[in-house]
């Protein structure tokens, strides 16, 4: 990777690779967001998703691997198989066709106005495509040219569903994105030149889906559910013609959790079909005369997307959340088939590369996960019944074996053991504290939205209450950070986009307001042991102070640090993250940065991160999303550059006994080509750099002094 004098040059050229930064740990077997599913066979099917996602199985979903195709970095829109040969993959303007079961595809783009959202095959060579503002396109020869029959932007109205009943007789539905949405259904008996409007019944104001049994006989879903008499739900419902929409018959599918309604209605046979709505799925084995409602998980807000029923008892559904489910049994039980922690996430914390907490909660339960691993396995080592509204909000790590955990009524958790166990420790007060913050095993400082401060300075056995003071209208935000048991700062916000800054220092007693410079409330801030402090100010970027907020310095302005989560490892190692793109670290307090981009993120949206290093860290995310990111080449290798690196280690190579050429430091670290810390010294241990006892290999050592980190790569012979 490039490094530029200046982060306002690297805007200017481009990246010569494009490295993956953040690998996703949980959920697998992606963290996106699942719209499609379809099974050509009972083992044999695939899944699209959001950011590129497009995974194939062979065993039933036991496993799924990635799906090549020509064209990534796109939004996968619809993925519908004709047999178990044809199948078509619509994104925006892009069309892949498959004739050999998805092995291959071909690539064809026709560009519209608006994007492609489903598509028809009646034959191996005759078929259609809807989308956005009206559009049908038709192709005779399987796909390789297409030819446009309706594309109008007046009126807003947009097709999600096309099918044909015979090479002349079709039908397109849709709705607009008024509010409220008002409904389309067309006929074509043309094979789609020319279409004329379906009256459709008074209640139905979406269609998202429709099936089409034969030239006259249809279903609608309808993409709008009305509250049940019991008021406890809604009713799904669907409408079933015999005569080309002339007339409808009201079905009533049975109780869904979602105004929603229907978004997926299919016949395998005359008898046997299946609709689905939020958490549902309804099944018919008398061609639609009555429906049996199955909800398919305890969690009853889960927003279904696709299903797919290859043979008659298996069926697959997908949602958002993201999840895969799979029945045998027509619908009785279901597995998952996507592993990890399912949940909600507040916090995580990582005391080293390897040892690290999560907490949050789901449906039923409030919980904490442990890993020794990186993050690759967890285990739960608290679960408690939620009652409705009790949640772990934050976690904090003093020291390598004492934790504390922030529950949201009147509760903190310890662990003695780096959170194997947990003591519960209650604390009267009727105040709802959402921050945390342990500077060592006694010392807990507690952080309320309407500025009250709690503090404990013996572990949690008594307990003494202060206030910030802050100004009228403003109350704590998202930033409540001690770096000792006095100095300590707090961001606040209005209900607006305005903030302020609060600093201690004398351990909370009293609060001072810090000028920073700007009205602008502050997104992030991170300070070291120095006085150094780091904050990101929301849309204009960065300031330092050096002397515990008497004064700031504005160190960047540039648009591709702006509104970024900040990280201070030490006076001069700074780093700051925006979103899962990009990572950026400087190692001279601010003047210049290395920069890392992301350009294929995965995962929804992003939570809360946390780094240890300026090469290692983890966040967390919506849909129970856990990713971590690892970059030795920005801190590392790259580091190893001349203006940095006088060559203070010899001999190099060596077999094991080093000498160092600057006089005084403070610590000398080796890092292995992971950037796995191997060993650390002190100077006063400066002895044992005599046989440092290191296998043969390539490592980075890193010196610190009082005024520089030096960084050089050694061989270990």
């Amino acid at each position: 990777m490039k490094i530029y004098a200046s982060l306002m040059f690297i805007l200017f050229f481009p990246f010569m690779s494009k490295p993956q930064l953040w690998t996703t740990l949980n959920p697998l077997p992606t963290p996106n967001s699942i719209h499609q599913v379809e099974f050509i066979s009972q083992d044999t099917g695939f899944i699209t998703g959001g950011n590129s996602t497009f995974l194939g199985t062979t065993d039933g979903g036991l496993s799924w691997k990635s799906v090549p195709y020509p064209i990534e970095g796109v939004q996968l829109s619809s993925l519908n198989f004709f047999g178990k040969n044809l199948g078509i993959l619509v994104s925006w303007s892009h069309i892949y066709i498959t004739t050999d079961g998805g092995n291959s595809w071909t690539y064809k783009k026709k560009q519209l106005n608006g994007d492609y959202t489903n598509s028809f095959f009646i034959n191996d060579t005759i078929g259609w495509l809807c989308g956005t503002y009206q559009i049908v396109t038709k192709t005779t020869d399987g796909g390789l040219t297409w030819q446009t029959l309706s594309n109008n932007i007046s009126g807003a109205m947009h097709y999600f569903d096309i099918e044909f009943a015979t090479e002349n007789t079709g039908y397109v539905a849709g709705y607009s994105w008024d509010t409220p949405s008002q409904p389309v259904l067309k006929r074509s008996d043309n094979g789609g030149r020319t279409w004329h409007e379906v009256l459709l019944p008074a209640d139905v104001y979406k269609i998202k889906d429709i099936f089409v049994i034969s030239e006259e006989e249809l279903w609608i879903a309808v993409g709008n559910a009305s509250l049940n008499p019991g008021n406890d739900g809604y009713t799904a419902k669907a409408y079933h013609s015999s005569d080309g929409g002339n007339s409808w018959v009201y079905h009533d599918l049975g109780l869904c959790y979602s105004s929603a309604g229907i978004s997926r209605i299919h016949f395998e046979d005359d008898d046997h079909g299946w609709a689905m709505a939020q958490s549902h799925i309804y099944i018919t084995e008398d061609g639609g005369q009555n429906w049996v409602s199955k909800l398919i998980s305890s969690n009853m807000f889960m927003p279904l997307e696709d299903c797919s029923n290859p043979i008659d008892s298996i069926f697959y559904v997908v949602s958002t959340l993201p999840e895969i489910l799979k029945t045998t049994d027509n619908g009785t039980t279901w597995n998952s088939q996507v592993s990890g922690i399912k949940g909600y996430f507040n916090d995580i914390r990582f005391s080293d590369n390897e040892h690290g907490l999560l907490c949050g909660f789901d449906l039923s339960e409030t919980f904490i996960y442990k890993t020794d691993d990186g993050g690759t396995n967890w285990i739960k080592t608290f679960g408690q019944s939620r009652n409705g509204i009790q949640e772990i909000l934050e976690i904090a790590i003093p020291t390598p074996g004492i934790v504390y955990a922030l529950g949201n009524q009147d509760f903190i958790l310890k662990s003695k053991d780096a959170g194997n166990t947990w003591l519960k420790m209650s604390f009267n007060s009727n105040k709802i504290y959402k921050h945390i913050a342990a500077t060592d095993s006694l010392n807990i400082i507690l952080g309320a939205i309407d500025g009250s401060i709690l503090k404990t300075i013996d572990g949690g056995f008594s307990w003494y209450e202060y206030q910030l003071n802050q100004p009228s209208g403003y109350t704590l935000y998202n930033s409540f950070e001690f770096i000792d048991n006095l100095i300590g700062y707090a961001t606040l916000s209005n209900s607006g986009s305005l903030g302020k800054l609060m600093v201690t220092d004398d351990g909370g007693l009293t609060w001072r307001i810090s000028d920073y410079g700007s009205v602008n409330k502050i997104i992030s801030i991170s300070c070291s042991t120095n006085n150094t402090c780091l904050i990101s100010i929301a849309n204009e970027g960065l300031s330092k102070t050096v002397n515990a907020g008497q004064s700031w310095e504005p160190i960047t302005t540039s648009s591709d640090l702006t509104n970024t989560i900040v990280k201070v490892f030490d006076d001069l190692t700074f780093l700051a993250a925006f979103r899962n793109t990009l990572v950026a670290v400087s190692f001279d307090g601010g003047n210049n940065w290395e920069v890392a981009i992301d350009e294929n993120p995965q995962g929804g949206v992003i939570k809360k991160h946390l780094f240890i290093s300026p090469s290692k860290g983890w966040n967390i995310g919506t849909g129970n999303l856990i990713q971590a990111y690892f970059n030795p080449t920005l801190s590392l290798v790259d580091a190893c550059r001349p203006d940095q690196n006088e060559g203070f280690i010899y001999p190099n190579p060596s077999t094991n006994s080093l000498q160092i050429k600057i006089d005084t430091w403070k610590t000398i670290a080796f890092f292995d080509i992971k950037g796995r810390k191997i060993k650390e010294f002190d100077f006063a241990n400066r002895y044992q750099l005599n046989q440092i006892d290191l296998p043969s290999g390539i490592y980075f050592v890193e010196l610190l002094t009082q005024q520089k980190r030096h960084i050089q790569k050694l061989l270990i012979l």
